[in-house]
């Protein structure tokens, strides 16, 4: 049986826009990278083990409008009653 590799999760900061943009990363036994922006804000991206964390940040960079429209979203919504 294979053994699935996760590294310890490590939080990543970059500038867009003159806007801080920061996210959890962990890197994983799998083939894609994924995003997920929580309620909170918080935002998770799951990466390929073997992939540099440098490529990451730019595929990050790609995705930063995205997510900061999700963000905002989040932040828009009433809180629960």
């Amino acid at each position: 049986m294979p053994r699935s590799f996760t590294a310890a999760p490590r939080r990543e900061t970059l500038l867009y826009r003159n806007q801080s943009l920061s996210y959890t990363l962990v890197f994983r036994s799998r083939r894609t990278i994924s995003f997920a922006v929580r309620p909170d804000g918080s935002v998770h991206i799951s990466a390929p083990a073997g992939t540099s964390a440098e490529w990451v940040a730019q595929q990050v960079l790609k995705k930063a409008d995205w997510i900061l429209k999700h963000q905002e979203t989040f932040a828009n919504r009433p809180a629960p009653i």
